[in-house]
């Protein structure tokens, strides 16, 4: 018998056939001869050969499956990267603000999650004893330089969850926060400041 709606063809490594108007009992039988020849091949093959398909291993291009070791909390460490041999508390000690930012960048990638409370509690920690000093946030930022400002905005931007990012935003007129940080006046970045270290200093 001709079969005339069978088509064949190669996607690259990968042998495709489509049949079109297929029945489920038309598709069985295919299954069931293409599971037939499967075993045969099999039988075919001597023992020595038969060795178990290997599914690839997910490849993580940013941070790795086994960025910490230890799981205890307070002792879970970077196994690979800058931070090899680190726990974030380490990190934050030893390049205190700088380390907060990459933390930050760190946390928002794949990793597990016992790193990335890890990381959070650690954040919380030192962003409270990096301000604590500050009796009255408005008076101590109303000195601050534009640059200390946005500088400010690049290491702890993530003491903001998204959904106050956008409500500063909407309230102050822009399309979202990074144009509010952009372009908004030093009074207005020195007040919104000031709130924060309020805010998260006294918790």
């Amino acid at each position: 018998m001709i079969i005339s709606n069978r088509v064949a063809f190669w996607d690259g490594d990968n042998f495709v056939i489509v049949t079109k108007n297929c029945t489920k009992e038309h598709a069985q039988r295919i299954l069931d001869a293409l599971n037939k020849a499967d075993l045969m091949d099999t039988q075919m093959a001597p023992a020595a050969e038969a060795e178990p398909l290997m599914e690839q291993e997910e490849i993580m291009p940013v941070i790795p499956e086994d960025l910490f070791t230890d799981p205890e909390p307070g002792e879970i460490r970077f196994s690979t990267g800058k931070y090899a041999g680190l726990t974030p508390w380490a990190v934050l000690e030893q390049y205190k603000d700088k380390g907060y930012g990459n933390l930050s960048f760190l946390a928002r990638k794949s990793i597990p999650d016992a790193l990335r409370n890890e990381i959070r509690a650690a954040q919380k920690a030192y962003f409270k004893k990096r301000f604590e000093k500050s009796k009255d946030p408005f008076k101590d930022v109303s000195n601050a330089t534009m640059e200390f400002c946005k500088t400010f905005f690049l290491y702890f931007d993530n003491v903001l969850s998204d959904e106050q990012k956008k409500s500063i935003a909407e309230q102050a007129g822009y399309i979202d926060f990074n144009a509010f940080i952009e372009s908004a006046s030093l009074e207005q970045l020195q007040s919104l400041i000031a709130s924060i270290i309020s805010e998260n200093v006294a918790k």
